[in-house]
């Protein structure tokens, strides 16, 4: 099926407990509240940014459009698992033990990955040569 629309991207926000529908596709709050471990280590991220903590994400965003999109999502996963975070950006764990992105230089705390938008012009890409 196709995207539903901004509803689909709430369920993500909703887990981490920021405020559901009210969460935007740039939310991003202060780092009160994080427990404020900014460095994880590999196997906290793996846990918490695992492969099912990033279908959530890349279906919630409407990134790929599951299950149709199944390539395209193998195709990030094979990409972002060679990739680390660009600086200033690292991996962080929310109150509840969720993941969240920190923003070093500015003290914020992003739902939103830091490469986003590369992750959506890659998609993009795929669907023209796939097609």
């Amino acid at each position: 099926g196709g995207p539903a629309g901004s509803g689909a991207r709430t369920s993500f926000a909703r887990r981490l407990g920021w405020g559901g529908a009210k969460a935007s596709s740039d939310s991003t709050q202060t780092s009160r509240l994080s427990i404020g471990k900014q460095d994880l280590s590999k196997d906290e991220v793996a846990e918490l940014w695992g492969p099912k903590a990033r279908r959530a994400y890349f279906g919630d965003r409407l990134i790929v459009d599951l299950p149709d999109e199944e390539e395209a999502l193998r195709f990030l996963e094979h990409v972002l698992g060679r990739t680390p975070l660009p600086a200033p950006w690292a991996f962080d764990e929310y109150q509840d033990g969720n993941l969240c992105f920190y923003n070093r230089e500015t003290a914020k705390l992003s739902l939103d990955h830091p490469l986003d938008a590369v992750m959506r012009e890659m998609v993009g890409m795929w669907r023209v040569h796939s097609s």
